[in-house]
């Protein structure tokens, strides 16, 4: 499908979701669809720090735990962008906080970088949650905490146990 496609049924999640629905349903392999950078359309919205309309995406079989042809899931992309609140909606919702994008990134790192405590602790969090399932090119929930514990020292804060 053609990023115009993408355009086009973004545009209508914007501003008619009954229309947009009725797309969903009439096609349904629109839930996948991709802009030309690999963003899905919750992806979209979620850079747009558009909460309300990621849950409506969410209802419609959109998946939330995509990689663009970055690396890069939603949730590190919230993260980056400092959208703190959203971070905390994505993983109450399932983003899975394990993927590495292409500069080597987490969303765990990302956080540590710019000193978030409250996404660490929430991403230590789901990172033991996650731990369990199977990896694909994503760090495991003990390279995860190594690494927190190396950042608490650093920033004198005592680690969690």
């Amino acid at each position: 499908m053609s990023s115009t496609v993408f355009y086009e049924l973004r545009g209508l999640v914007w501003a008619n979701k009954a229309a947009a629905k009725k797309r969903f349903t009439d096609d349904p392999n629109l839930r996948y669809i991709r802009s030309s950078l690999g963003e899905t359309l919750l992806h979209w919205f979620a850079v747009e720090n558009c909460q309300e309309e990621i849950a409506w995406l969410m209802e419609q079989g959109v998946p939330l735990n995509t990689i663009t042809n970055f690396g890069s899931s939603p949730l590190v992309e919230v993260i980056e962008l400092g959208y703190t609140e959203l971070a905390l909606f994505l993983l109450e919702i399932g983003a899975d906080p394990r993927p590495i994008n292409n500069l080597e990134e987490t969303a765990l790192s990302i956080a540590q970088e710019r000193g978030n405590t409250t996404l660490i602790l929430h991403l230590e969090a789901a990172l033991l949650e996650w731990a369990d399932l199977p990896e694909t090119n994503m760090v495991s929930a003990t390279e995860e905490r190594l690494r927190l514990d190396a950042w608490l020292k650093k920033s004198r804060r005592k680690p969690r146990r």
